[in-house]
């Protein structure tokens, strides 16, 4: 696939799931064969046949993609001449766009070129697995493979084999073909996030958004945004099951984290945020209008502790309650900061005198302070729902009953 977006990490994916290591795409290759050797050669080409399909190659762990190299599309020149099966000197238009000591292909045939006079090409036919045919005059030629330096590479689809320029040889190295176990990885948690879109419920626009998570220690503004842990651990379970399944064929340990998503019985994770029993951070709920802490920067010893009433104030809002003057009960005050003049933050109440009872906050919502002592400048953040605002996950077996 194209796309490279995903909900979960590599790291995400070791966290929830301890055998990632267990499934590593590359496969090992055998039996190759020196083609050619001679004094010009520093590293002469070894060929493994069906070899399978090789993307990328490498060489005891060693990623060789440096190296690649793609069997030519453009015409290098044309035969000038009909071109028997037996015949090893070849005419065509123009020698100069050929290189020697490389490989050629006409029609289905590779060729080895030993050297080059002017516009006739030298050659060893029917080599790297192919026999030696007949060519019309005018046939194309298309550059195979050169081995110019230690370490260059090309698969050939259509013959099904790899070979490679070595200095030394290859069958006393790990050979190995498939992808890297990390572009592997990030694919499979690719799939498994598109996947996740197909299980979610029409309540949910897709991709997911992320948002700002909670972390009590760090203010609204500076929190990073991240996408809802469940989210993260369903893609995980999700590419877990997919990645055994793959290698190890039917397996209850695959069916199992594929349950830990979805199953009949409706109790995996995407099941119960589908039917509203669990909520993604961005969703109401009928709590929200009650208010939440979301950051505290306190060095007082007074806290504000409870949360109480409705909000009933903008749709969305910030509160930040701020100690005004230092102080015990019935000395200390404090103001809030409200959304106005178009911002959050943008205007701030008159200060009020903490009694240490439950007392009017801000837009019908009430808190209760418990201390010794609140000193100047500490800071609440208080995130407010307006109790107008439609709940958006609402329980699928909640049904109103009549009579």
């Amino acid at each position: 696939m194209a796309t490279n977006f995903k909900y979960a990490s590599i790291s995400d994916l070791t966290k929830y799931f301890g055998r990632v290591s267990d499934f590593d795409s590359k496969r090992q290759l055998f039996s190759f064969t020196l083609q050619e050797s001679g004094e010009g050669y520093a590293a002469p080409p070894y060929l493994s046949p069906n070899s399978g399909l090789a993307n990328n190659f490498y060489r005891d762990g060693n990623d060789l993609g440096s190296g690649k190299q793609t069997i030519g599309t453009t015409a290098l020149t044309l035969a000038n001449e009909v071109i028997s099966s037996s015949e090893v000197e070849i005419d065509v238009d123009n020698g100069s766009d050929c290189t020697n000591e490389s490989y050629i292909k006409i029609d289905d045939e590779i060729m080895y070129i030993s050297s080059i006079s002017t516009n006739t090409l030298t050659c060893i036919r029917g080599r790297l697995g192919t026999s030696a045919e007949s060519h019309i005059d005018d046939s194309v030629v298309y550059q195979h493979f050169f081995p110019s330096a230690d370490g260059q590479w090309l698969y050939d689809s259509d013959n099904d084999f790899v070979v490679i320029s070595s200095s030394s040889d290859v069958n006393q190295n790990i050979m190995e073909s498939g992808e890297d176990h990390s572009s592997f990885m990030n694919q499979a948690l690719v799939d498994a996030s598109l996947e996740l879109h197909n299980y979610l419920d029409m309540r949910y626009s897709t991709p997911l958004q992320k948002i700002k998570q909670t972390d009590i220690d760090t203010a609204g503004v500076s929190i990073e945004e991240e996408y809802d842990p469940i989210i993260i651990k369903s893609v995980c379970y999700i590419a877990s099951a997919n990645l055994i399944r793959a290698k190890e064929g039917a397996s209850e340990e695959a069916d199992y984290y594929y349950s830990l998503v979805t199953n009949p019985e409706k109790s995996g994770l995407l099941d119960k945020l589908n039917d509203g029993i669990f909520k993604l951070s961005f969703e109401v709920d009928a709590n929200d209008k009650k208010g939440s802490i979301k950051y505290r920067n306190v060095s007082g010893t007074m806290d504000l502790v409870e949360l109480a009433g409705e909000y009933s104030g903008e749709p969305y809002d910030l509160l930040k309650i701020e100690i005004e003057e230092t102080g015990a009960y019935g000395v200390s005050t404090f103001k809030v900061h409200h959304f106005s003049n178009d911002k959050i933050f943008g205007d701030v109440t008159t200060p009020e005198i903490i009694t240490g009872g439950l007392q009017h906050i801000y837009g019908g919502l009430s808190g209760r302070f418990m201390g010794l002592q609140a000193t100047d400048g500490d800071i609440w953040e208080v995130e407010v729902v307006s109790s107008h605002r439609k709940q958006t996950n609402k329980s699928n077996a909640t049904i109103e009953m009549r009579r």
